[in-house]
């Protein structure tokens, strides 16, 4: 299980760094600061391109601006600004990330800005929280927003903080639904493939 962990996290790394994955090699998308997709998840479908600015620093800092996805089930887009992903090791986080919204979305107005995203992938953890703005107006279930490195996607959704053991196979994605029971639903997407399984909340 350990030489899993670290494998799958080493894939991981080698991902967001280098977009070394075979399906983003096959696509060739006409401009490294495009990425292109189309997913389906709890009954939702988002297709699009994202568009993205990505600066490698020395630090191993990669900035993501505007990653903008439709989804042609009510046409509403989720703008996600100022991304800030950090990568050292097999970690891999996203920090203070305001998540702008436009339209509907299952059918419900979205606000302006919805809140901001705090989460972080690390060798033994997932952790995520959503801190929402209008938390008594705003119910959105089953509402999901992206964050997408080259090659690797991550989905938190209506959330507080709540901590989840770190697996192989749910290293990427999370999508967390109804938060007042004690075992939640995520959906993992790589590649075609989606995965829906339920994961045990740690109190």
């Amino acid at each position: 299980m350990k030489y899993l962990i670290y494998a799958t996290g080493a894939l991981l790394f080698c991902t967001v760094l280098s977009g070394c994955s075979k399906d983003k090699q096959e696509e060739q998308p006409p401009s490294a600061n495009h990425l292109y997709g189309q997913y389906d998840f709890l009954g939702i479908t988002i297709k699009g391109t994202v568009n993205t600015d990505h600066q490698y620093e020395s630090d191993r800092t990669l900035t993501t601006s505007h990653l903008d996805y439709v989804t042609t089930a009510n046409e509403g887009v989720v703008t996600i600004d100022e991304a800030h992903l950090s990568v050292a090791g097999l970690a891999y986080r996203v920090l203070d990330t305001e998540v702008k919204t436009t339209g509907t979305l299952n059918g419900v107005e979205l606000p302006e800005s919805i809140g901001y995203i705090n989460a972080a992938i690390g060798k033994e953890d997932l952790t995520a929280s959503l801190e929402l703005k209008q938390k008594d107006s705003v119910h959105l279930d089953g509402f999901n927003f992206v964050i997408a490195a080259t090659g690797g996607y991550f989905y938190p959704a209506y959330a507080k903080t709540y901590h989840y053991s770190w697996e192989p196979d749910s290293v990427l994605v999370l999508t967390a639904r109804d938060l007042s029971e004690d075992i939640q639903t995520y959906t993992q997407i790589k590649r075609d493939v989606i995965y829906t399984t339920r994961l045990k909340k740690h109190h």
